[in-house]
């Protein structure tokens, strides 16, 4: 069973990414072009596959949530409204890692009935409130630098 303080954060976090990717079936381009932005995580050195970031603003209750997903080098891309890109800005992240060894079958997690597996950092930082994670984002802004987290 996860943690209450550590089940908050992944649900959070699958939600907005949801979200974000359920405006693919709809979208008609009408999102403002965004500059399109990379980076990387790793943790303890190693890259963190599976591992998801939000970008929140300032103070931000509710509205575009920029998202992404690290592949298995531990990279990504940051989308916004389910299209590459993020707004200029300075973010507060939060970053989660859900175990792989303990992921649902995707026909468990579509049907909303599986349990979130275990951060593998253990929440330190997945709340925006709490994560010492900051990213700013200016027009030159092309990739971030890495997050280099810590898992114990």
């Amino acid at each position: 069973m996860v943690p209450v303080g550590v089940r908050r954060p992944l649900l959070l976090h699958a939600a907005v990414l949801i979200v974000a990717s359920a405006g693919l079936l709809g979208c008609s381009g009408r999102t403002a072009k965004l500059p399109r932005v990379t980076g990387k995580v790793t943790v303890d050195g190693a890259p963190a596959d599976g591992a998801s970031l939000l970008f929140f603003t300032p103070g931000q209750q509710g509205g575009i949530v920029p998202s992404a997903n690290c592949d298995a080098s531990g990279a990504f891309e940051i989308i916004s409204s389910a299209q590459p890109g993020i707004a200029l800005g300075t973010y507060k992240v939060t970053v989660v890692w859900p175990d792989p060894a303990k992921r649902p079958s995707p026909e468990k997690a579509f049907a909303g009935n599986a349990e979130d597996p275990p951060d593998l950092l253990g929440g330190r930082y997945g709340v925006s409130g709490k994560s010492p994670l900051t990213a700013e984002i200016t027009a030159a802004t092309k990739q971030l630098p890495v997050f280099e987290l810590s898992a114990k």
